[in-house]
């Protein structure tokens, strides 16, 4: 994450300003705790967060646990500079994660109108 533009560490600060680490602790605990298991949401920018080394340190984070990863290709957003990442980098990843044991699905783009309603739910939480 260290090369990240402003846009991308905004984005990544939506999970409440709680360190990754503290984040996955808490996700062990809950899952541990309850049996069930935690989902971790990936989406995928173009050059921000695609590359298997990156997918390898996500892997060494989450591995041993009761934990699924959807990689989520990013839908272009107008005011973000982040771009989707291509379908071959998307399709490389998996396998990263599943040699770590760690359950990963690719969900694939829903388009614009999903888009568009996830922009107007943000705009009316930031008034």
């Amino acid at each position: 994450m260290r090369r990240m533009t402003t846009c991308a560490m905004n984005w990544c600060r939506s999970t409440g300003g709680y360190p990754l680490a503290q984040l996955v602790a808490a996700a062990k605990r809950f899952s541990e705790k309850t049996g069930r298991r935690v989902t971790w949401e990936y989406a995928l920018a173009a050059g921000v967060n695609d590359r298997p080394e990156q997918a390898k340190r996500t892997a060494a984070l989450l591995a041993g646990n009761h934990f699924h990863v959807n990689l989520i290709p990013l839908n272009p957003t107008p005011g973000c500079d982040l771009k989707p990442s291509s379908m071959e980098k998307v399709l490389g990843l998996p396998g990263v994660l599943r040699r770590a044991r760690i359950r990963t699905t690719i969900r694939l783009r829903r388009g614009d109108r999903y888009c568009r309603r996830l922009r107007a739910t943000a705009r009316r939480r930031t008034r």
